[in-house]
C-alpha cells in the first residue's frame, strides 16, 4: 500500500538526488521526468515492461458512478471505488487480483460494479466520500442508493508483498448485497405497472450469460431506458443470485427450453401478454434479423406511447448493435 504519511524524502546534498519511497513507489501526482539516478519501487524493475493504464484522468469520474449506481438499483449490486493511480504498484496488483483470481473476479462479477477513480484527477470527489483517502488503494462501498458502506484502507488485506486473496474475498463477501427473492422482485413489478398504468418487461438471466449481458446493458442504456420506461416496468430475474429464481421461472416459463436471457411481458394482473419465443424459437438478446423482427414485434404491439420514431430508435440501435458483434466475432476468428 502505499501512503502519503509515510514517505521518506531525504535529500542528499551531492551530485546526485535519490528519493526513496515506502509502498507504491509514486507520489500520487503524475510523476515529472526524474533524473536516471532516481530510485523506485514502480515500476518494479527496469526490465518491467510498460503496464496497461487502469486509472483515466480524463474519465467523468462523478458521471460515472452515478449512471453505475443506475445500473446497480436494477441489478441489486454494490458499487466499489478503486481510489488510486497509474503510478501506484499496489494499485495494479489490488487490480490483478481482481482481474485473475477466478473466486474474487467471479464474486465481483456478479455481486459488484468496480470503477477505478483517479484520485489526483477527483480528489474534491474523494473528499465528499471520505476525509481519509491517504493510501492507495483505497476502497469504497456503496450501496445502490449511493449511501457509502464502508471506506477501507487495503493495508489490513496485504500479505508480503501482495493482496492476500483470503482476505480480499472474505472482504467481499461480507458486503455483497444481500440476495432478493425473486417472487418478491416479480410481484412488486406487478404493482408498480398496476399502479403506473404500465406493463412489466420481465427478462431471465444470470451473470455468467453473455447474451443476458448484452441484454441488460442494451435495456440500461441512457438513450433505451427512458424510451422503454414509457410503457413499461423493467424487471430482471437473476437466476443464479435470487433465492427461489429457479422455482419462479419453471412457474412463469414452463418447460424452460430455449436458454437465456428470454423475456416476457405482462399486464397489471400478471397476465403473459407476449415473450421471445418467436417462430423459430427463443430470439434472447436480437441479433439476427428475424430475431431483431420478433422482438420489434413484441414492442410493437404491446406498447401503448412509444411513436414510430421511437420504435425506430430502439430497431436501429438493435441493429447497430448486432453489426457491432458480428464484426466482433469476425475480428476474433482472424
Amino acid at each position: 500500500m502505499f501512503d502519503l504519511r509515510n514517505q521518506l524524502i531525504p535529500f542528499l546534498f551531492t551530485a546526485v538526488s535519490i528519493l526513496l519511497f515506502l509502498g507504491c513507489g509514486g507520489q500520487p501526482e503524475e510523476p515529472s521526468p526524474q533524473p536516471t539516478t532516481t530510485v523506485s519501487t514502480f515500476p518494479p524493475t527496469p526490465e518491467s515492461a510498460p503496464k496497461k493504464a487502469i486509472y483515466h484522468p480524463e474519465q467523468d469520474a462523478a458521471a460515472e458512478i452515478k449512471q453505475s449506481l443506475i445500473k446497480a438499483q436494477k441489478d441489486n449490486r454494490h458499487v466499489i471505488l478503486v481510489w488510486g493511480g497509474n503510478w501506484c504498484g499496489w494499485c495494479y496488483k489490488l487490480h490483478d487480483l481482481f482481474e485473475n483470481n477466478e473466486p474474487v473476479s467471479e464474486l465481483l462479477e456478479e455481486d459488484f460494479i468496480v470503477i477505478p477513480v483517479d484520485y489526483n484527477s477527483n480528489k474534491s470527489l474523494g473528499a465528499q466520500y471520505s476525509e481519509s483517502i491517504t493510501s492507495f488503494p483505497f476502497l469504497t462501498v456503496l450501496e445502490a442508493s449511493g449511501e457509502v458502506l464502508i471506506n477501507q484502507r487495503t493495508e489490513p488485506l496485504e500479505e508480503g508483498d501482495h493482496h492476500s486473496p483470503v482476505a480480499v474475498l472474505k472482504f467481499l463477501e461480507e458486503w455483497k448485497p444481500k440476495p432478493q427473492e425473486a417472487n418478491t422482485v416479480f410481484h412488486d413489478s406487478i404493482v408498480q405497472a398496476s399502479r403506473e398504468n404500465k406493463l412489466v418487461f420481465l427478462h431471465l438471466g444470470s451473470p455468467s450469460c453473455g447474451y443476458c449481458r448484452l441484454l441488460d446493458a442494451f435495456l440500461w442504456r441512457k438513450d433505451i431506458a427512458p424510451l422503454m420506461e414509457q410503457d413499461y416496468v423493467e424487471v430482471k430475474i437473476d437466476l443464479a443470485r435470487m433465492e427461489g429464481a429457479q422455482e419462479f421461472a419453471q412457474q412463469i416459463r414452463p418447460g424452460g427450453s430455449g436458454g437465456i436471457p428470454w423475456f416476457a411481458v405482462l399486464d397489471g394482473k400478471g397476465e403473459i401478454l407476449a415473450t421471445s419465443d418467436g417462430p423459430n424459437g427463443n430470439v434472447g438478446y436480437p441479433v439476427a434479423q428475424e430475431e431483431i423482427a420478433h422482438f420489434m414485434k413484441v414492442i410493437g404491439e404491446t406498447s401503448k406511447n412509444l411513436n414510430p420514431d421511437q420504435l425506430a430508435i430502439i430497431e436501429n440501435s438493435l441493429v447497430e448493435g448486432a453489426e457491432k458483434l458480428k464484426a466482433r466475432r469476425a475480428s476474433a476468428q482472424g
